[in-house]
């Protein structure tokens, strides 16, 4: 029989697209491998929360305990007992939100080493470390297992300078300098990467990985439909956390510049809300601001909705994406991470040039839009939509098992 560990470590049926992904992928594992005679896998996920409060993984616990649990779950925690990374977890928790990047990869990288440490005592013939997102240090399994998958993984590009003038930015890119030294050094031993972006693609190609697979580390859970909407004002959306990284001034910059009616729903909370709250005060900006909402209504909200505008210039395959354009929603984003595995005649995508670039862009395509449906065009066609579901994506990835 053949035998598997795969590690999750970003998992949760309720929060962002990572942690949705882990969960998503789960489910098929024990919906495909329970009571399987020919292939036994085990599943590491995290028994420690590094983003908050304790009740995100009981709830997640809660969850797991409502499906089959035959395939053998096993959550480790990040850390024991000493001091000095107890005091760092504590901060790690107050901070909230994806805390500190140099402590969740301290606490990361020593939960890695434990499954190694627990790895070593069982003959697995492979082991897949499932999302591997950003600054995740790489802790090498080839003692291990010859066969070992990795992603998929996202997170290697270089932004332009334009985007990069700030002490976090700059401290950002040394270190993904050096994790992409470290990762480089364990490449040889890496069987199967899937890759989000062609940044990554183009990565573990030049460093010999065999099998180099793009796909998205998110799929669609909603089947696209037909919604009639309204074209008597462009309704636009912006989804998610209010922080510097998803560029939400690039909206409100480029719609300051629009000359015909328009209404922009803002979903999210963040420590810059009362920032933008400001900027749309003081340019006449038509918007509402509707802070954390849960999941359905904001499908109510893109059932009314024509544009999903999505100015991030970080991502991997945005959750909020797929959800737009599963409600007939149109998408004006960055060409980053794996937005053009979803994006085809149902978007446009925008090269991530410099920020008044973007402000410029998003407005013609703005303006484009809101022409195409006074005129009663049909502005994208569901059909030439290149999405995958989660039992494509699921396929794809245990061909390598």
């Amino acid at each position: 029989m053949k035998r598997g560990l795969i590690i999750i470590h970003e998992i949760h049926p309720k929060q962002g697209s990572e942690c949705r992904s882990g969960y998503n992928y789960l489910k098929k594992i024990l919906s495909n491998y329970s009571n399987n005679d020919y292939i036994q896998i085990d599943v590491v996920i995290p028994q420690t929360n590094l983003f908050g409060t304790s009740e995100y993984y009981l709830d997640l616990l809660n969850d797991l305990n409502e499906l089959p649990l035959n395939i053998v779950i096993k959550p480790l925690k990040h850390v024991s007992v000493p001091f000095l990374t107890n005091f760092l977890f504590f901060i790690q928790k107050k901070r909230g939100g994806s805390g500190s990047p140099i402590i969740y990869y301290y606490l990361y990288k020593i939960w890695l080493k434990k499954i190694r440490k627990m790895a070593r005592e069982i003959n697995y013939d492979f082991i897949h470390l499932y999302n591997h997102i950003n600054f995740f240090p790489i802790v090498d399994f080839s003692d291990v297992t010859n066969n070992w998958i990795l992603g998929p993984v996202t997170g290697i590009s270089d932004l332009p300078k334009s985007f990069t003038n700030n002490s976090k930015e700059i401290f950002r890119a040394f270190l993904q300098k050096c994790y992409l030294y470290r990762i480089s050094r364990f490449c040889q031993n890496i069987q199967t990467v899937f890759a989000v972006s062609e940044a990554d693609e183009a990565f573990f190609i030049k460093n010999n990985v065999k099998n180099v697979i793009r796909l998205p580390e998110q799929c669609f859970d909603r089947i696209p439909e037909r919604i009639n909407k309204s074209n008597d004002k462009l309704q636009i959306i912006w989804i998610g956390e209010l922080v510097r990284r998803k560029q939400l001034e690039i909206l409100i910059e480029a719609s300051s510049l629009l000359d015909f009616p328009y209404e922009i729903h803002i979903v999210g909370d963040g420590p810059l809300k009362s920032h933008y709250v400001g900027m749309c005060e003081n340019l006449n900006i038509n918007s509402k601001f509707y802070g954390k909402i849960n999941r359905e209504d904001v499908f109510n909200l893109l059932t009314t909705s024509h544009v999903l505008v999505h100015t991030s210039y970080r991502e991997g395959t945005a959750t909020t994406i797929l959800e737009a354009i599963s409600m007939n929603n149109f998408v004006i984003a960055h060409k980053i991470g794996g937005q053009d595995l979803v994006i085809k005649s149902n978007g446009v995508l925008i090269d991530l040039v410099s920020f008044n670039n973007s402000v410029k862009i998003f407005r013609n395509e703005l303006i484009n839009l809101n022409n195409k449906l006074k005129n009663n065009d049909e502005y994208f066609n569901l059909d030439d939509s290149n999405f995958l579901t989660w039992d494509k994506l699921f396929s794809e990835i245990s061909k390598f098992y």
